[in-house]
């Protein structure tokens, strides 16, 4: 199954042998292949020439330099050979291990005694030509592999709650989570692999065909919503590998939560737009702010920033006035804004506590300013920012003392 999935993604091993075939703990009967080596990517045009591999497990062809990703297929037979009869088959060098194959003497009574089905499937794997020998995939369907009852694992719900999660993500959140998978420790991913093993089913990877039918018929999911998720899991090879599968269902802090996505995304368009963050009743509702004393601009929902031409300080002002306009400071040149800071028309009650709060906030701002003597101070700079202000309004208004820093 493990050279299946190698051979699926284009990659051949060109050296397995029982050393590099490792459990992943002392306890666990889960399998891994170490050892790349060798390894390199293949697709179906050109074959492969170095000779390279472990005499006793390197495949005839290997010597003649002209040879497939069928080498992990032979490989693999010589790995079932020795598990099932303690020796190895063929000697060492090549021309000995051909003379050898055409007398037969793999073939001892060792080798016979084992079921009628082992042994055409050890045989199958071991064909001189390379023509007459399966592929790793092909030798997955063998019947002798199929003996038993196959066990059918039931796909855990969180792991469709994970895809979702990882379908409404942006393609850099997936990179950042595919990147998290691939360190992801073996304590971590053991139920994830049970369940990715689980989907592929004989299949040595999870096919779009299978994953859309998997999660239509146990989950009910839209037959459109299975796609978009396979799409996202998805590298352009028309399956899901392994990692961007731990990426999907692993726990991750880089993805958005989309329990509280979809709180604002009812009619289900994976975004959210203004009015379904506000609601339908968000502009009686600001209405009704307007009134009680929320940023008011004379009818027009407009504001901008109008700039103090000594301090470089800006305040919001409605866009019906030529106060809106920017200015830059006659002193520094530059232009700088006190973000947010709301002139609303009040009485004068609040004049004096607001002017005492802005001349606070120009005094932490600028206090390089505030000892020179050729700049004004922060109570003659709100002084004449309150006669511009006033000169620009129909009425005299006041400056509010909500000032946001």
């Amino acid at each position: 199954q493990a050279v299946a999935y190698l051979h699926t993604g284009g990659l051949v091993h060109r050296d397995l042998k029982l050393e590099n075939v490792v459990c992943e703990s002392k306890s666990s009967e889960d399998i891994k292949l170490i050892d790349f080596g060798y390894a390199c990517h293949w697709s179906s045009g050109e074959p492969l020439k170095r000779p390279c591999g472990t005499p006793g497990y390197a495949a005839l062809e290997v010597y003649k330099k002209r040879y497939t990703s069928k080498v992990d297929v032979w490989s693999a037979g010589i790995i079932s050979y020795v598990l099932l009869t303690g020796r190895f088959p063929l000697p060492d060098d090549a021309l000995a291990a051909r003379k050898a194959l055409k007398e037969g003497a793999p073939w001892n009574s060792k080798f016979t005694s084992l079921s009628a089905e082992a042994q055409e499937f050890v045989r199958l794997l071991l064909g001189t030509s390379p023509d007459q020998r399966p592929n790793a995939a092909e030798a997955l369907q063998h019947v002798w592999l199929k003996v038993g009852e196959e066990k059918r694992v039931p796909i855990d719900h969180t792991v469709l709650a994970g895809l979702r999660r990882f379908a409404a993500a942006s393609i850099t959140q997936r990179m950042v989570v595919a990147l998290e998978a691939w360190h992801a420790p073996s304590s971590l991913t053991a139920d994830a692999r049970v369940q990715y093993l689980a989907l592929c089913g004989d299949e040595p990877v999870l096919t779009r065909e299978r994953f859309v039918q998997r999660l239509t018929s146990e989950f009910n999911v839209d037959g459109l919503e299975a796609v978009r998720i396979f799409d996202a899991l998805d590298c352009q090879s028309g399956h899901v590998s392994y990692t961007w599968f731990l990426a999907g269902v692993l726990p991750s802090a880089s993805l958005p939560d989309l329990q509280q996505f979809t709180m604002f995304d009812a009619q289900s368009r994976r975004r959210c737009l203004s009015e379904d963050v506000r609601g339908p009743g968000w502009s009686s509702r600001r209405r009704a702010l307007t009134h009680c004393g929320s940023p008011s601009s004379r009818g027009s929902d407009k504001f901008r920033y109008r700039r103090s031409a000594t301090t470089g300080v800006a305040a919001l002002g409605d866009s019906g006035s030529h106060a809106d306009q920017q200015k830059r400071s006659a002193t520094t040149g530059a232009e700088t804004t006190v973000a947010e800071s709301f002139i609303e028309k009040r009485s004068d009650q609040n004049l004096s506590s607001a002017l005492a709060t802005l001349c606070r906030i120009l005094r932490v701002a600028c206090p390089s300013r505030n000892r020179s003597s050729k700049v004004r101070t922060p109570h003659a700079c709100v002084t004449a920012a309150r006669s511009r202000i006033c000169s620009a309004a129909d009425t005299s208004p006041s400056l509010s003392s909500r000032v946001r820093s």
